[in-house]
């Protein structure tokens, strides 16, 4: 059976891990979990953002659990509003010491936070996506890039394709603090994409403007990868279903999977 994880796990697993550091400024510390440079500031603050979106993601499930199973509420969400005033006050202390603020971050903050993880449902759960899948979505990424580039599309939609490519790219590399979301949402929003662009092909096709086999099978390795991405969470499964479907019909059988 494969292994699965949640939001609150996440926020749990990371929370831990920089409660567990000492000796560096919260500028390190955060970096230090976030993987990143400390002084990469866009990727640092990139990073941090997905931080706060990580709370809201496990906030909201818990949320819809305490309400529909009746749970305390005062024990169960009580950690988010506090881990964010911690957050929040880091982002004004980023060169104090670390061990000056890691106490805000307390035992009963995380205990509650692993309590949390067995009440949280399957659908709110998705399957961990191991480094090497991870690594091979990257090289995807960067072959379809250059393909894209290579192909006789017009300047605009050589863009659109590019530059979800790209969202894609970030998403992945988000995957550790935000888990799948990010990548399912960039993978949705990439349908649409898809969709705008095979529209636009077949246009240009009743103008009497040609389209070659090669760009129409690069849009089809697109359609495959936002898929593959949209269906990290196990919510979207059955929507996408039908969205192939529609695919499949609007631009061929191709590569789609």
């Amino acid at each position: 059976m494969a292994e699965t994880i949640n939001s609150v796990e996440r926020l749990h697993r990371l929370l831990h891990q920089a409660k567990s550091l000492s000796g560096k400024t919260c500028r390190e510390t955060i970096a230090h979990v976030l993987n990143v440079s400390s002084e990469d500031l866009l990727a640092f603050f990139h990073g941090f953002q997905q931080i706060l979106k990580l709370v809201y993601d496990a906030q909201q499930i818990m949320k819809k659990i305490v309400e529909s199973q009746g749970y305390d509420a005062q024990k169960f969400l009580s950690p988010y509003p506090q881990i964010m005033a911690t957050l929040q006050t880091i982002t004004a202390n980023l060169d104090r010491r670390w061990d000056e603020h890691k106490h805000s971050i307390t035992e009963v903050q995380l205990t509650t936070l692993l309590l949390s993880v067995d009440l949280i449902p399957k659908v709110d759960s998705e399957e961990v996506i191991e480094e090497d899948e991870l690594a091979k979505i990257l090289s995807e990424i960067d072959e379809l890039t250059e393909e894209i580039i290579g192909t006789g599309l017009e300047a605009n939609l050589k863009s659109m394709l590019v530059n979800h490519l790209e969202e894609m790219r970030m998403a992945v590399n988000d995957y550790r603090i935000r888990g799948a979301v990010r990548l399912s949402e960039v993978g949705v929003s990439g349908i649409g994409t898809a969709i705008v662009v095979a529209h636009q092909i077949t246009i240009n096709e009743s103008k009497g403007m040609e389209v070659d086999d090669k760009t129409k099978s690069v849009l089809s390795k697109f359609w495959s990868l936002v898929v593959k991405a949209a269906s990290k969470a196990e919510k979207l499964k059955p929507i996408l279903e039908l969205v192939s479907k529609y695919g499949t019909l609007l631009l061929g059988s191709g590569d789609q999977k």
